[in-house]
């Protein structure tokens, strides 16, 4: 039976998935008891965990996809063939990652050890700020159940915050509504007699530019005529002109 053979993997089914995966860095097949594929890297996936078994910070799990059960589970992680690796840590997708390396025991090891490198996380509390540790010490020596009150008082609260600040949004929003409808009217009061003035200062500057031009065009005629007189009352340097002709009449009567 494949189970014999993948004897060192942690099994998981969803039940038990949660408690163990949960702030844990994981290394997971998703397989078929059926599967020609499957029963090919039991080798390898089998030293691979007995080489892991002393990495507290890393689990090697396989779950049974073909157990009903285990199905929607398998659903939920986008498991559509097999075998399917996967591997979970806190940088990855809560659905977390695919693993498309060889499937040589030593290349996973290596891929493993890259991805899973001791960083600050509940199994690695000792490389966590002391005050981090303090605050995940706490909630790792709680209890299962208690852990999960404490989950449930604090999403709750999360809750809480989100449903006030929808309410208060809505609040605005009807504040915002009110606001927008008494500008309309206040507009709308005022919009007649601004029209109003626009207009008259409109036409007032109109009848001020045209008396402007009408001036400036009686002044110009007026410079047109008087040049014109000056022109008809003067003589030319020849004597023309019936003024200068006059003129020389009278001196010759004389």
């Amino acid at each position: 039976m494949i189970e014999a053979v993948f004897k060192t993997a942690e099994v998981l089914d969803s039940k038990n998935w949660t408690e163990a995966t949960e702030g844990k860095n994981a290394f997971v097949m998703f397989y078929a008891p059926w599967c020609g594929h499957c029963k090919k890297i039991k080798e390898s996936y089998d030293s691979l965990a007995e080489d892991m078994k002393k990495n507290y910070s890393v689990i090697i799990a396989k779950v049974d996809c073909t157990k009903n059960h285990n199905k929607d589970l398998c659903k939920m992680y986008g498991i559509k063939s097999f075998p399917t690796l996967k591997y979970f840590n806190e940088q990855t997708d809560p659905r977390g990652g695919i693993y498309e390396g060889e499937r040589e025991q030593w290349e996973m090891k290596k891929f493993l050890d890259e991805k899973f490198a001791r960083t600050c996380s509940v199994v690695n509390l000792e490389l966590c700020p002391e005050a981090m540790q303090t605050e995940l010490r706490e909630y790792v020596d709680m209890d299962t159940e208690t852990r999960a009150a404490a989950l449930k008082q604090l999403t709750g609260e999360v809750d809480a915050a989100k449903e006030r600040f929808r309410t208060d949004i809505a609040a605005i929003q009807q504040q915002y509504d009110v606001l927008v409808e008494r500008k309309k009217g206040e507009i709308a009061a005022v919009q007649p007699r601004l029209k109003a003035i626009r207009r008259v200062i409109k036409g007032v500057a109109m009848a001020e530019r045209e008396a402007r031009e009408a001036a400036e065009a009686e002044v110009r005629r007026a410079a047109e005529m008087a040049a014109r007189e000056a022109e008809e009352g003067s003589c030319s340097a020849d004597g023309e002109g019936e003024s200068c002709d006059d003129e020389e009449d009278e001196d010759e009567d004389e």
